[in-house]
């Protein structure tokens, strides 16, 4: 039966001989580079105030819940089992907005009043650095790996004031910048590679201009324009966070920009431009799709309850109660440190990208999103089948769920440059099925041959999701002779003996492992998949390599597939992301009214000038902006508007075509560019049809 007898697990589990042995390494082996960020607890429906103003003492610090806080608490509460291998990143607005670049990193002391020493009988505030210092210690005293901070728009000014400002970052102890949507240069990580030693890491993203890729009603696939800028950030900095998504569609959506970033670096042979920088990259809350193909965790998951109206942390996945998948990604990034794109070698054999395409589907609703272009529609997205780095070829997948007939899972897997094995079972979002399935396979992976691991002095796998069963065939190389194999949760601290109920297959060239194993070590406090090491030791010399151990028969083990061909024109990467719909857009064609998607439903005219290069924008915004100005390229729009008071704004935004009431249309997809006036990014602008 594909479905879990949980009588059976119980029964297996009472018959399993307990190891004694711990596996995972008691801290981190290297650099944290996986981080808890604020930004979705700060808008959870139930917090009073909400977003931005959500940010003090009092949120990270309460032990007892009050009125309008009843979630607060943050740093003392969440996370107690993988904090120390993450880090706590504060979000939009810990800091005084800037006015210039002398005191960007100012501490709000009214949030902050305890590190700043402000009371209502003493207003002298102490220093930025020292109220900084005193939050690091704050943050690190409860147990997290440290503090990193969230900055819209580093602003950069002369090169001492530069260097004068990061060399005094990094003595507060901050380890983490999150610059959100500029510095595309990697001025930023430059800086405080000059100046820290590396002690200060730096992140960027950049944002598709929409939560979800390409053409969202038809195959959903990451364009190439897109994916040439991740390439690029890729290149300047330590961290890439692959923002923004839909939090049901975020599996496909973040594996597509992972997997295609992966593939343009890989053909382009990019290295990081920047010296000591390290190039990662973070697929969001994904946690075993990290895990997998050794990323990072830009997480944002929190244990509050699910609510009606959160269109950060939604649908049937449930990932408020998940968080001991990212206890297991932690645990295992100290198995198998995150890798950046100069960690592999280029060429062949490092990286495999498949070209067989799996599509996910949800129809969405206002209550699932803020961006309005998903309401009441099935929104698509895609990603490769399979994905695998440091690995001869790729994965075999066989789909073996009788509930869910022929659907398979996205798989992702690595070989760490250490040695360490790790294969990930990712889930499905479809329609037909009500929303998030996990569905089982029979996953048989290759490797060049089995590795001694430097943390565990023996062959090491880590297995994340769930399976029907794993096979890891190894193509040039043996498990030792008699050796036992141990299975451990990642949440947990203790190994069991489970070599009488897996297969040493072929003479020791395979281990095949029932997925029924895997879900009897799983520790199943919550509704996480489970996410498990396997060791496999020279510790005793009971068990002889034979095709077949007690009851256990192992499978017929298929052939290798023949790596697929690699190149710019191969299938392998594919042959690049989906086009723009439709013939190019031309610049005359943003001539005319458009409307802004936000509750008022303002107008605006764009007049497009001089040739087609520049446009002229007139608002009819209620006392906001006006007018403005901007520039076209590539389908990009860059514009500038100002209204009374001295209002500005900077945004960027995307223009592809859409469709309306059946009719063609355009729509312009806007992220802020972080300069001046709000944080917040326009909504989008459609064009008004003829």
């Amino acid at each position: 039966s594909n479905a879990i007898n949980m009588a059976a697990a119980v029964i297996l589990l009472t018959q399993l001989v307990l190891g004694g042995n711990n596996f995972i390494p008691n801290k981190p082996t290297g650099p944290i580079l996986s981080y808890w960020t604020t930004w979705y607890v700060q808008n959870y429906p139930a917090m009073q105030p909400i977003g931005s103003n959500c940010m003090g003492d009092e949120q990270l610090f309460a032990n007892t819940p009050s009125k309008g806080c009843s979630g607060c608490g943050w740093a003392q509460h969440f996370y107690p089992e993988a904090r120390q291998d993450l880090l706590l990143v504060l979000d939009d607005t810990w800091f005084i907005k800037p006015s210039s670049f002398t005191n960007q990193w100012e501490i709000d002391p009214v949030k902050f009043p305890a590190e700043s020493n402000q009371s209502a009988t003493n207003e002298q505030v102490l220093s930025w650095s020292q109220s900084l210092h005193n939050l690091v210690e704050r943050v690190e005293g409860m147990g997290w790996g440290g503090l990193g901070l969230w900055h819209h728009s580093v602003q950069m000014g002369s090169k001492p004031d530069n260097l004068a400002q990061f060399t005094t970052l990094g003595q507060t102890g901050v380890q983490h910048v999150k610059v959100d949507g500029t510095d595309m240069d990697g001025e930023v990580t430059a800086i405080a590679r000059l100046t820290t030693n590396g002690s200060l890491r730096v992140e960027h993203k950049r944002s598709p201009g929409a939560p979800v890729n390409g053409d969202y009603h038809g195959e959903g696939r990451c364009y190439l324009p897109y994916i040439e800028q991740l390439g690029s950030l890729l290149t300047v900095t330590d961290v890439l966070r692959t923002d923004d998504i839909v939090c049901q569609m975020s599996v496909p959506t973040c594996l597509d920009r992972f997997a295609q970033t992966l593939a343009y670096a890989d053909v382009m042979n990019l290295t990081t431009n920047v010296t000591n920088a390290i190039g990662v990259i973070a697929p969001q809350d994904e946690a075993y799709m990290a895990a997998g193909l050794s990323g990072a965790i830009a997480g944002m998951r929190h244990p509050l309850p699910q609510l009606v109206g959160d269109t950060r942390l939604n649908g049937n996945r449930n990932l408020s109660q998940r968080m001991n998948e990212i206890t297991r990604a932690v645990k295992w990034f100290r198995i198998a440190p995150s890798t950046g794109i100069d960690g592999y070698p280029k060429g062949e054999g490092v990286l495999y990208v498949d070209s067989h395409i799996l599509t996910d589907n949800k129809t969405l609703t206002k209550e699932d999103t803020w961006f309005s272009g998903l309401w009441n529609t099935q929104a698509h997205q895609g990603a490769p089948a399979t994905t695998t780095r440091g690995l001869p070829t790729t994965p075999v997948v066989v789909p073996a769920d009788s509930r869910y007939p022929n659907v398979a899972p996205f798989v992702v897997a690595s070989q760490h440059p250490n040695g360490a094995l790790a294969v990930a079972a990712l889930g499905r979002t479809l329609d037909e099925y009500n929303g998030w399935i996990m569905p089982r396979a029979n996953i048989t992976l290759f490797a060049t041959k089995p590795v001694n691991v430097p943390v565990t002095n023996a062959t090491t796998i880590g297995l994340f999701g769930a399976f029907e069963s794993v096979t890891i065939v190894f193509q040039n190389g043996n498990l030792p002779q008699g050796g036992s194999v141990y299975m451990q949760d990642l949440a947990g601290d203790i190994a069991i003996d489970v070599t009488e109920e897996v297969g040493i297959c072929s003479n020791g060239g395979a281990l095949y492992i029932p997925g029924l194993v895997i879900d009897s070590v799983n520790n199943k406090t919550d509704l996480s998949d489970p996410g498990v090491v396997v060791v496999v030791t020279m510790e005793t010399q009971r068990h002889a390599n034979t095709n077949t151990i007690n009851s256990v028969v192992c499978p017929a083990i298929p052939s290798a597939p023949n790596p697929p061909p690699r190149g710019p024109n191969s299938p392998n990467p594919p042959p690049g992301p989906s086009p723009s719909p439709g013939p190019p857009i031309q610049p005359q064609e943003l001539n005319g009214t458009w409307t802004q998607m936000s509750n008022l439903k303002p107008k605006i005219d764009i007049i497009v000038t001089n040739g087609g290069g520049d446009v002229t924008i007139i608002g009819h915004h209620a006392g906001k902006w006006d007018n403005g100005t901007g520039v076209i390229l590539n389908n990009e729009i860059d514009a500038r508007c100002s209204g009374p008071d001295h209002f500005m704004a900077h945004e960027i935004g995307t223009v592809s075509r859409t469709t309306q009431d059946n009719k063609p249309g355009l729509v312009i997809q806007w992220q802020n560019a972080g300069e001046n006036g709000s944080p917040l990014a326009w909504a989008d602008w459609v064009k008004d049809q003829k």
